[in-house]
């Protein structure tokens, strides 16, 4: 996306129509994988903490085929070492209720929708 574009991104509709178009098992990370951050976050956080993830997207557990690791992404990883109190947000409801039916065995963490 060229930089005239870029400020399409923080519009509500765009993430609306870009998930409504994914298949149900797209996954996508921005930023950092939970390895990548994995030493600093586990500095940081104790198992009580309340942990909020804005504009949690629909990054996914994944296994790469290129270096044949595992992935995960940051609320699954974080929840699976035993932070369960995480609330995502999203300002996209398509994205919400996928990502809330994908994790829907992880009972203590949250899925909202927020402006």
């Amino acid at each position: 996306m060229d930089a005239e574009n870029i400020d399409v991104l923080r519009t509500k509709e765009y993430w609306d129509t870009r998930y409504s178009k994914e298949p149900p098992d797209h996954e996508f990370d921005w930023f950092k994988t939970y390895d990548e951050l994995a030493p600093v976050l586990s500095a940081a956080l104790n198992f009580d903490h309340k942990i909020l993830v804005l504009g949690c997207g629909n990054s996914v557990r994944k296994t790469t085929k290129i270096i044949l690791k595992l992935v995960q992404s940051l609320s699954s990883a974080l929840y699976e070492k035993g932070y369960h109190d995480i609330l995502n947000i999203d300002f996209s409801h398509i994205v919400i209720e996928k990502m809330s039916a994908k994790h829907a065995r992880m009972e203590q963490m949250a899925w909202k929708v927020s402006i």
